[in-house]
């Protein structure tokens, strides 16, 4: 099986490795490289639809303006980050574009996914007092 360690570079995608393998079921290890990679940002050029004889195009700005905001070339779909590793919603419908995305950024699943990125990784202050007094205890008695 392919590690997620060999997907990176400027080809990669490391979306739809994680759509398809699960960020649930990688090792530790393997999930704090996740984290500590930068947001994947491909250029999206093949995300065009045509509607009412109208081309609607992926802009590059969108990254700017929600920095949770990924895609899959492979996919040819936009995706959150944070719902990737801990949820699971892709978008690819560019009809009402804006209003989409900041409904998806006030949704609960949406909220859960970014706190749980944000947090991912940071000892739990009890394990680390309950470590602490238990090195305390063994070094004084």
């Amino acid at each position: 099986m392919e590690s997620v360690r060999q997907i990176t570079g400027e080809n990669a995608d490391l979306v739809s490795y994680l759509l398809s393998h699960k960020f649930s079921g990688l090792s530790y290890n393997d999930k704090i490289f996740v984290k500590q990679q930068p947001i994947p940002r491909p250029p999206m050029n093949n995300l065009v639809q045509i509607k009412s004889g109208h081309n609607r195009a992926f802009s590059k700005t969108l990254y700017d303006k929600h920095i949770w905001l990924t895609g899959s070339e492979s996919r040819n779909k936009l995706f959150c980050w944070y719902c990737v590793l801990f949820a699971e919603a892709g978008y690819d419908n560019f009809k009402e574009v804006h209003r989409v995305l900041i409904k998806h950024e006030m949704s609960k699943d949406h909220t859960y996914s970014s706190v749980k990125f944000k947090v991912f990784g940071k000892q739990n202050i009890v394990n680390a007092l309950d470590s602490a007094r238990r090195e305390f205890i063994k070094k004084h008695n």
